[in-house]
């Protein structure tokens, strides 16, 4: 699919200013696949909504991860050393 439309997912998550790593956990039902794609904000959240939230089929054949910054004005460096999803339904990267 193409980004902004349906089965394309999205969470939204913070990364503490630094220059340590940290780990960054982000539970499977804060991904919507219903956001505005010029600030990608969510307009629908899978807790309004169980339609926009990601199945077990959706989350069995991901193709692509990206880690977006975007909405907000300002200088963006983010590293990452691993980026893992766990039983525990947690998306997680440090």
């Amino acid at each position: 699919t193409i980004p902004g439309s349906r089965g394309c997912f999205k969470a939204p998550f913070t990364v503490p200013a630094g220059g340590d790593f940290v780990e960054v956990r982000i539970p499977f039902n804060a991904f919507s696949d219903m956001w505005d794609p010029n600030t990608g904000d969510q307009i629908k959240t899978c807790k309004e909504d169980k339609d926009v939230c990601p199945t077990a089929d959706a989350l069995k054949t991901i193709k692509e991860l990206q880690l977006m910054a975007e909405g907000h004005d300002g200088k963006v460096h983010l590293e990452v050393k691993s980026i893992t999803a766990s039983d525990d339904s947690v998306v997680s990267f440090v």
